[in-house]
């Protein structure tokens, strides 16, 4: 596989793989920053129910897995354009 799945660094010189990329970092970041922002609610709003859990609700999970879902489309592209450029070589 090529080396861009393992070594980002700079893209610039790949054309549309780094496109791809950069897709798979930023939907990646998108999926991190949602978690974080959910986490960070239910700490807050979970401090004053001692002994509760706190748990995503169903609009919380439903985003998640949207944001999930870009991403792993954004990851499939790249595998795939990855490996027919491996092939190609």
């Amino acid at each position: 596989m090529s080396s861009v799945l393992s070594n980002p660094g700079d893209l610039s010189h790949l054309g549309a793989l780094g496109d791809l990329q950069r897709a798979v970092d930023r939907a990646n970041d998108a999926v991190r920053a949602y978690v974080a922002e959910v986490e960070g609610e239910l700490r807050r709003c979970g401090g004053a129910q001692q002994g509760a859990r706190p748990s995503w609700s169903d609009r919380q999970s439903a985003t998640l897995a949207d944001l999930q879902g870009v991403y792993l489309v954004a990851l499939q592209a790249l595998w795939t354009a990855s490996k027919e450029l491996d092939t190609a070589a």
